[in-house]
């Protein structure tokens, strides 16, 4: 095909230069930007401040290279922001929120004062009434931003789209073996630390089992989707080879689900696979029936396992969910509370497990800790306000519409659509009842695989 027959497929906003001239360079940014990915899992799933700000680093330092070599070899940028502008707005809007809450206002709102009465400044000098962490929330955002925009650059092609659909499904199944090795064979540490949280069950270089079997529940959309379009876009041997490929991870990725006995793990891990094999079978009609017998397979490979070791703890676990049910819902009104008191502005990005004091009391739990409010709908709005809130919620609403939209009427759908699918489904219901995608690494690979499916819809071919 040639580079005008190419250009001629591509939307108006999506630039397209010579193939030769930035393939490499975009070949080279789209392994580091999945290395980047699988490697903040490492570190106790990032969730450390210094990782707040060193990976936003790394990608402010492979955006100025990128835009610098892109310069050079005066190349224009393959995708504007107009051609995502309202994902764009969204995304600004939130960095707005939180640059206002570090405005030296705190005098002035109330917000502020209420949260004094737990040990803070009686007159905070900023709206926030933790500004160091609504700093850091802010640094984390910027890096949301730069990896969905340096991917959105490099992933057009989609011969490139899907080996970085393959990286991270490498990541993802080495930290499940990572996560197997280190309970069964590595004297159940992490990184070689001895582990000092649910020590009965697997958590990988995680702390928390639930942000691990989030984890993995991401890899389990993956591998189904790769799966679905292999069985549906390849024959013979090759088709065999690669559905035994994507089998072989998937037994391990659901094997560090049970493992982690997170019951929300195992719903959305289920629940995901579904949703990505339902949104290929209704938007490729043709071929329904291979890809409903692929979700019945996938189906299979999860369920399987529940005959085997059905007295696992993640059942006893299920057994249990009605007095840690009712412990979450007055945990939740308390929250609620907490929103009530500061509905404008909140009380600052980050500043839950401050801000919170004031609100515990009994019938929850006033010898334990709460760092997070395990409902991360709560937890934006008590932390940025009702409207400051729903900002990131609308994000990953507008990312799915324009997704949705830009493969309408294909005859192939790309895989990244459905798997973008069931990581939203995954990320709407744990988000319910837990703080898994407030684990930066999490957060990281689903903002990945936003941009991935996002430059799908943007443009079907690209030969660089």
């Amino acid at each position: 095909m040639s580079a005008d027959a190419v250009t001629g497929l591509l939307p108006r906003n999506v630039s397209m230069p010579r193939a030769g001239r930035i393939g490499t360079l975009n070949d080279v940014f789209a392994v580091f930007l999945v290395l980047l990915v699988g490697l903040a899992a490492l570190p106790l799933g990032s969730n450390r401040p210094f990782f707040w700000a060193f990976w936003p680093t790394v990608l402010g330092v492979l955006a100025l290279l990128y835009l610098g070599l892109l310069g050079v070899r005066r190349a224009p940028l393959r995708v504007s922001l107009s051609s995502v502008r309202v994902v764009a707005i969204l995304y600004g809007a939130v960095c707005i929120v939180l640059l206002v809450q570090l405005l030296p206002l705190g005098s002035v709102y109330r917000g502020g004062s209420i949260a004094s009465q737990a040990g803070l400044d009686l007159h905070p000098p900023k709206i926030s009434t933790t500004p160091g962490e609504t700093g850091l929330m802010l640094l984390r955002w910027l890096g949301f931003g730069l990896l969905f925009f340096l991917t959105l650059q490099v992933a057009l092609n989609p011969a490139r789209r899907m080996r970085m659909l393959h990286g991270v499904l490498v990541a993802i199944t080495a930290q499940a073996l990572i996560g197997i090795l280190s309970y069964y064979q590595w004297g159940n540490t992490i990184l070689g630390i001895e582990k000092w949280a649910y020590l009965d069950s697997l958590t990988g270089t995680f702390v928390n089992r639930n942000s691990f079997a989030t984890f993995m529940a991401l890899g389990i959309a993956v591998t189904t989707g790769l799966a679905v379009e292999a069985a549906t876009s390849r024959s013979g041997t090759t088709r065999l080879a690669f559905l035994a490929s994507y089998g072989t991870c998937m037994v391990f990725l659901v094997a560090a689900v049970f493992g982690s006995n997170s019951r929300m793990g195992l719903l959305v891990s289920i629940l995901g696979a579904l949703s990505v094999t339902v949104t290929f079978a209704m938007a490729s009609r043709r071929r329904v029936l291979r890809a409903l017998g692929v979700a019945l397979l996938a189906l299979g490979i999860i369920l399987v396992p529940v005959l085997l070791f059905y007295d696992t703890g993640v059942w006893q676990r299920f057994l249990e969910l009605e007095r840690s049910g009712q412990a979450r819902l007055d945990l939740y009104r308390q929250i609620i509370d907490m929103i009530r008191s500061a509905p404008l502005l909140g009380f600052g990005g980050g500043s839950f497990e401050q801000a919170y004091q004031v609100f515990h009391r009994p019938p929850v739990d006033v010898a334990l800790l709460w760092d997070r409010g395990h409902n991360t709908y709560l937890t934006l709005w008590s932390e940025l306000g009702l409207v400051g809130g729903s900002l990131p919620l609308l994000l990953v609403a507008a990312v799915a519409l324009k997704v949705i939209l830009g493969n309408r009427g294909r005859d192939h759908v790309d895989p990244s659509f459905s798997i973008w699918i069931g990581a939203v489904v995954i990320a709407t219901i744990h988000s319910l009842v837990d703080f898994s995608f407030e684990m930066f690494a999490v957060s990281l690979c689903f903002a990945l695989l936003a941009a991935l499916a996002v430059a799908g819809a943007l443009g079907r071919r690209s030969s660089s």
